[in-house]
């Protein structure tokens, strides 16, 4: 090999080094964090498990199809003939049935939140299922009537608490199946509303929620 060779190497080595540090500081290029829609599937992160989206398609079906159902606008109008007041409601126990960590509140809060701007319902906070969310003031005011430092006219008397006339409770349950390759994750969220007077179910909903993907050759 002449000096002439070695030079060319030389170069060819030196832009090869070149192009794999391009290539190197290309991949490790990121995004600086940004606000994302989380309303919408587009530019979201392509995953098999449960996104934020889906809970708030879930909530939205479980509403409409709460306001639709002949059985519960009945109750509706018969509870509020009664009693000429909306329903209180209570969120009950949602349990997990996936492989996913899930944060039940996500799912039924936003059901309650809309049900009450329909101005169907009313929500206690003083009671709650397993999982959701509970504000324990509601008895901790009440305690207040022990402690001297408290005018007691002003302390909240006990046996003023309202109980729920209504509760939501449900499950969300995955079901996964796998050929080959091929992954097809399928999510149904059950959902049950039960007026707590007579223990039956004023309306039953039932989403689902589908995930599919194919794994490649050098994983997923």
């Amino acid at each position: 090999m002449d000096l002439l060779d070695l030079q060319r190497l030389h170069e060819g080595l030196h832009a090869g080094a070149q192009l794999a540090g391009v290539a190197i500081v290309a991949a490790g290029c990121g995004t600086a964090p940004h606000t994302i829609d989380t309303t919408t599937s587009e530019g979201r992160i392509a995953t098999l498990k449960i996104s934020p989206q889906d809970f708030n398609e879930a909530a939205d079906f479980a509403v409409q199809s709460m306001l639709n159902s002949p059985q519960f606008t009945n109750y509706l109008k018969q509870y509020q003939k009664d009693n000429d007041d909306m329903p209180l409601l209570m969120l009950g126990k949602v349990v997990n049935n996936t492989t996913a960590t899930i944060n039940m509140p996500v799912l039924t809060e936003r059901i309650a939140e809309k049900l009450m701007n329909a101005g169907v319902v009313q929500v206690t906070t003083a009671v709650a299922g397993d999982g959701q969310l509970k504000d324990q003031s509601s008895a901790d005011i009440r305690d207040l009537e022990l402690d001297d430092n408290f005018n007691i006219d002003t302390v909240q008397k006990r046996g003023t608490l309202k109980a729920p006339n209504l509760s939501l409770s449900g499950a969300i349950i995955q079901q996964e199946i796998t050929e080959g390759r091929t992954t097809e994750v399928t999510y149904f969220f059950s959902l049950t509303l039960t007026d707590n007077r007579q223990g039956i179910a004023v309306w039953k909903g039932n989403r689902e929620v589908g995930r599919q993907a194919t794994q490649s050759w050098f994983g997923w």
